[in-house]
C-alpha cells in the first residue's frame, strides 16, 4: 500500500468511527444518556400474507419527534387505505438518530435476509443529515467556544472522503435490497432552507476579517430598521470578497425573501448549507450523489424538498414544515409520505386512490393526543437549545426553543422536567439567578428528576460559565 493510500484508509477509517457517534453534543437535551425511540426489529421472515413497508435511515426515517406512534411507514399506510391490493401493511422501522449511511448498510441486508416474498415489500429509503455528526464531538460549554469567523469542523479533503463513503454506502444499501429482489424507494433529504442558521461561518482569507465585520454590522444594521434592499447589498459585498461565508449566504437570503425573490432567496439559502463549516443539514451535493445513484439502479425518487416546498405558503421550507434544522412536522411528514404512497401505489399497481388525510386524521389514527403533543414540544425545545451552543449568534435557536417551552409549560399542570429545560434554557440565555430559581422550583416537584436533569455534564458547564460551580450541592442544601 503507498503512503497515499495508506493516507487515505486511515481517514476512512476515522470517517468510519466518527460517523456512527451521532450529534453527541444533542444528546444531552435529555438530561440522560441516550433517549429518543429504539428501532423495531424486524420479524426473522416476512411473507407474502402481508405487505411489508421497511422504512431505513435516519431521525427522519425513524419519525422524530413522533415515533414511535408515528412515522413515514405508518403514515404511507395509512394513506394507502392499510393494505395493498388486499394485503394488510405492517411496517418495520429500522431508522435510528444519528444513523449514518455506512449504519443503514447492515440495516439493508438484514431486510434482504428477512424477506422471503419480494412482490410483498417495499423499501423506503431516507438517509440523511448525519454523515458530518461525527466531526463535531468535543465541546466545553464552560467558556464560549463559537465566533463570528469560525474554523470549520471537517476539511476539504474529508469532505471528499465523506462523498466518497456516501456514495458507496448508497450503492451497497441499493445493491442488497434490489439484489434480494425487494422493491426500493428513496427519498430526496429535505432540510429547513429559510429559517434555520448555518452553525460556522469561515473565511478564506483573514485578511478579510475587518471589511466583513463591518459590512456585516451595516447589514445588521439597515436589516434591523426595514431596509431589505440596503442591507441586501452589504451581504452582497461581502459574498463579493468572501463567497463562501455561510452567514452572509443565509442573510442574503433573508433580504431576498423580504423583497419577495424566492428563487434568489432559495438559491442564497442552499449555498448557506452547502457552505456551512459544520454541517448539520443535508448538503446538495449529497442529494445529488443519491439521485445519481438511485438513477443508476432505476429506483425512484420522492422529491421531498419539492414536495415540501409545495407545502409551504411562500415555497420555501422553514418553520412551516419543519421543527428544527432537519426533522418535519407532522404536516411536513405527510407532504412526504404522500410522495411515497404514490410511489408505492404506481409500483404495485393500487387502484384505489390515495385517501386524503389531513393533520388532524393523523393526530387521530396515531393517537397524537395533548399529552403527546405536549411531549413533541418539550422535546424540540430541548434538541433547539442545545443546537444553540453550536452557533455564534444563538439568539433565533434560543427564541425558538423557548417559544416551544412555553408553550407545553401552557398544555398541562406544572412538570419538573419541563422546569429543568426552562431552567437550562434561562442559563444559555445568560440569567443565572432565574435559572437557579427554576431549578429550585422543579426540584420541589421531584427531586429524583432534578438530580438526573442536573447531573449531566454539559448542564454542570453552562451553570459553571454562569457562575454556578456546584448546581446540585445547592439544590440538595436548599440554596
Amino acid at each position: 500500500m503507498t503512503p497515499g493510500a495508506r493516507g487515505t484508509a486511515a481517514r476512512r477509517a476515522v470517517l468510519l468511527a466518527v460517523a456512527v457517534l451521532g450529534a453527541a453534543l444533542l444528546a444531552w437535551r435529555l438530561g440522560r444518556d441516550g433517549g429518543g425511540a429504539p428501532a423495531r426489529p424486524p420479524n426473522a421472515t416476512a411473507g407474502a400474507d402481508s405487505f411489508t413497508i421497511w422504512v431505513v435511515g435516519g431521525s427522519t426515517a425513524l419519525g422524530e419527534p413522533y415515533a414511535p406512534r408515528a412515522d413515514l411507514g405508518r403514515i404511507a399506510a395509512h394513506l394507502l387505505g392499510g393494505d395493498v391490493n388486499g394485503r394488510p401493511i405492517r411496517v418495520v422501522n429500522l431508522g435510528g438518530a444519528g444513523k449514518a449511511a455506512v449504519a443503514v448498510v447492515d440495516d439493508a441486508r438484514r431486510v434482504a435476509r428477512a424477506v422471503r416474498a419480494p412482490e410483498s415489500a417495499v423499501a423506503f429509503l431516507y438517509v440523511g443529515n448525519n454523515e458530518f455528526l461525527g466531526f463535531d464531538r468535543r465541546h466545553d460549554l464552560r467558556r464560549r467556544e463559537r465566533a463570528l469567523f469560525d474554523v470549520p469542523s471537517v476539511s476539504q479533503s474529508e469532505r471528499e472522503d465523506v462523498f466518497e463513503r456516501y456514495r458507496e454506502s448508497l450503492q451497497r444499501i441499493a445493491a442488497a435490497l434490489q439484489d434480494a429482489g425487494i422493491a426500493v424507494v428513496a427519498a430526496a433529504t429535505a432540510v429547513n432552507l429559510a429559517d434555520w442558521e448555518p452553525n460556522r461561518s469561515v473565511l478564506a482569507d483573514t485578511a478579510h476579517a475587518a471589511t466583513v465585520r463591518a459590512l456585516l454590522a451595516e447589514g445588521e444594521r439597515l436589516a434591523a430598521a426595514g431596509d431589505a434592499g440596503g442591507a441586501l447589498a452589504d451581504f452582497r459585498r461581502v459574498l463579493a470578497i468572501e463567497p463562501g461565508f455561510a452567514l452572509a449566504s443565509k442573510r442574503a437570503g433573508d433580504c431576498w425573501r423580504a423583497l419577495g425573490e424566492r428563487d434568489s432567496a432559495r438559491a442564497c439559502y442552499q449555498r448557506a448549507v452547502d457552505c456551512d463549516g459544520n454541517p448539520y443539514r443535508e448538503l446538495s451535493a449529497q442529494n445529488a450523489i443519491l439521485r445519481q445513484v438511485c438513477a443508476a439502479r432505476a429506483i425512484p425518487v420522492v422529491d421531498a424538498p419539492a414536495l415540501l416546498a409545495a407545502a409551504s405558503p411562500d415555497g420555501l421550507t422553514g418553520d412551516g414544515v419543519f421543527w428544527d434544522n432537519c426533522h418535519p412536522t407532522l404536516s411536513g411528514y405527510l407532504a412526504i409520505a404522500r410522495g411515497f404512497a404514490a410511489t408505492v401505489q404506481a409500483r404495485f399497481g393500487v387502484r384505489r386512490p390515495l385517501r386524503d388525510a389531513t393533520v388532524a386524521d393523523l393526530e387521530a389514527a396515531f393517537q397524537i393526543d395533548a399529552a403527546f403533543r405536549r411531549q413533541v414540544l418539550h422535546g424540540r425545545g430541548q434538541y433547539c437549545y442545545a443546537a444553540a451552543t453550536l452557533v455564534y449568534a444563538p439568539g433565533p435557536r434560543l427564541r425558538r426553543a423557548r417559544r416551544y417551552l412555553e408553550a407545553a409549560v401552557g398544555m398541562g399542570p406544572e412538570d419538573a422536567g419541563i422546569t429543568c429545560s426552562l431552567a437550562v434554557l434561562t442559563a444559555l440565555d445568560g440569567d443565572a439567578r432565574a435559572s437557579l430559581e427554576l431549578w429550585r422550583r422543579a426540584w420541589r416537584l421531584d427531586p429524583v428528576e432534578t438530580r438526573a436533569r442536573a447531573e449531566n455534564r454539559y448542564v454542570q458547564q453552562i451553570m459553571a460559565q454562569r457562575g454556578v460551580g456546584d448546581l446540585l450541592g445547592q439544590l440538595r442544601l436548599g440554596r
